[in-house]
């Protein structure tokens, strides 16, 4: 088939870049150099990471911003929530997602956490299903199997809890579990 002459031709997969919400992952640190490069590898997809740390003594910062995130020292220990809220308050993006160092997004998650922040008009935040371990093996029985935790919300639209322990995403509205 032939074109016009001057014509040019649109990719069908191509997306304005700038039209696209931009999703940012926060974590907080502390001497998390053991298994960080394998959580950073697995949220690359994301348009930015941001690690505040509280004063590794290892080799944590200069892995994380090897891997390109932006890193913050704060060495001074306000508290989970707090220091969860210094990380947001660097992110840019329109989406946050919100993971421990420890954590690892899987290939589906990554697939279903893209897909909802493209989806207009859909929740402002969602809870994700968590696999937890203990002692290396994932957890068969009990509370925590199953565990569904708000992980991915707008920014704006959340913040952590200030407790020092346990804290918590405080948001508005519904969080449907992401699958």
């Amino acid at each position: 088939m032939s074109r016009p002459a001057g014509s040019v031709r649109q990719a069908p997969d191509v997306q304005d870049v700038s039209a696209r919400p931009r999703l940012s992952v926060i974590l907080i640190t502390l001497n998390e150099a053991h298994g960080l490069e394998r959580c950073l590898r697995s949220v690359d997809f994301a348009d930015e990471i941001v690690v505040v740390d509280s004063g590794s003594t290892d080799d944590t910062v200069a892995l994380a911003r090897a891997a390109g995130a932006r890193v913050a020292v704060q060495a001074d220990w306000p508290g989970f929530g707090r220091q969860k809220n210094r990380a947001l308050d660097l992110a840019t993006g329109d989406w946050v997602l919100s993971i421990d160092a420890d954590e690892v997004v899987t290939p589906g998650l990554r697939d279903a956490i893209l897909a909802a922040v493209r989806a207009p008009g859909h929740a402002d935040a969602f809870r994700i299903r968590r696999r937890s371990c203990f002692a290396g093996k994932p957890l068969r029985f009990g509370d925590w199997l199953g565990d569904r935790v708000v992980r991915l919300f707008r920014r704006g639209r959340a913040r952590f809890s200030d407790d020092v322990v346990h804290e918590r995403l405080v948001h508005d509205g519904p969080a449907p579990v992401l699958d």
